[in-house]
């Protein structure tokens, strides 16, 4: 260090060393940086919230759907359950008809 430069790295005229004015140009652009970089990870976050929202609505229509469909199918089963015991149980009384004995008359 000469004798007309601080520890702080201004000469006694008030004028900055070279590797001062690089330092704080490093700092400056490196917050420039940081601050265009903040900015796009917001400006991602954003797209991918509204995205986000976007799917949760598609999915909470296709539950919707797919439970509406669910009923029907159901509801067709159930159906389909109800004629087939009716049926069962004509089957049944017709196989009892059939097999029963005959009644015996008595002829005059």
């Amino acid at each position: 260090m000469s004798g007309t430069e601080h520890p702080n790295g201004n000469d006694a005229n008030g004028k900055s060393g070279l590797g001062v004015q690089a330092y704080r140009w490093i700092v400056a652009g490196g917050m420039a940086l940081l601050v265009l970089l903040s900015q796009r990870t917001l400006a991602t976050l954003d797209d991918t919230t509204a995205a986000v929202r976007s799917l949760q609505a598609q999915v909470a229509a296709m539950q919707g759907a797919t439970e509406s469909r669910l009923n029907a199918h159901s509801q067709r089963l159930d159906t389909a359950d109800r004629r087939n015991d009716a049926q069962d149980v004509k089957i049944d009384g017709l196989w009892q008809r059939l097999w029963s004995p005959i009644p015996t008359t008595r002829t005059p």
